[in-house]
């Protein structure tokens, strides 16, 4: 039985990093980052260390999620996706099913 389904990335931003998903409900998913490989690659770009360590925050850690979770596979309908977008609530896995 698989457990947690691992996906390896790699992104020009961020670096390396993964998102971990359960394999049954409820579905639950982990995007684990590298706080300091961030930083390294801006750093590269813009020599500026302390005011771009502040602007790392959850804003930039959820586009990233976005933008690689539109390219890897996940249990949801369309329907399902677009209601947690419009509620921010998945609805199927967040409410029973009715009998």
């Amino acid at each position: 039985m698989v457990n947690y389904y691992y996906f390896y990335c790699y992104d020009r931003n961020f670096g390396p990093f993964f998102i971990k998903y359960r394999s049954y409900f409820p579905y639950n998913g982990k995007l684990c980052i590298n706080g300091h490989e961030w930083l390294k690659r801006q750093l590269a770009l813009k020599r500026r260390a302390q005011r771009l360590a502040d602007t790392l925050g959850a804003k930039q850690i959820v586009q990233l999620f976005k933008r690689w979770s539109r390219w890897l596979p996940h249990p949801f309908t369309a329907r399902e996706q677009r209601d947690a977008r419009a509620t921010g609530t998945p609805s199927r896995c967040c409410r029973p099913s009715s009998p």
